[in-house]
């Protein structure tokens, strides 16, 4: 689809898209409750180090 449209075109209608994610993204951020913040943060850390130690294992064991 975006072989067919300018490369300019398609890169600002890119970068629309992503400032309006990011509009959404701190109204979800501002509705939420500071202790559902600090529990969606800290679910995000456990994964994020679940995933570092998952990688580590893979280097490890090749």
């Amino acid at each position: 689809m975006w072989g067919m449209v300018n490369p300019e075109i398609a890169a600002a209608i890119k970068k629309e898209r992503v400032r309006i994610a990011r509009l959404g993204g701190l109204g979800r951020a501002k509705k939420l409750t500071p202790k559902a913040r600090k529990d969606q943060a800290t679910k995000a850390s456990r994964a994020a180090a679940a995933a570092r130690i998952k990688k580590a294992k893979q280097k490890r064991g090749a």
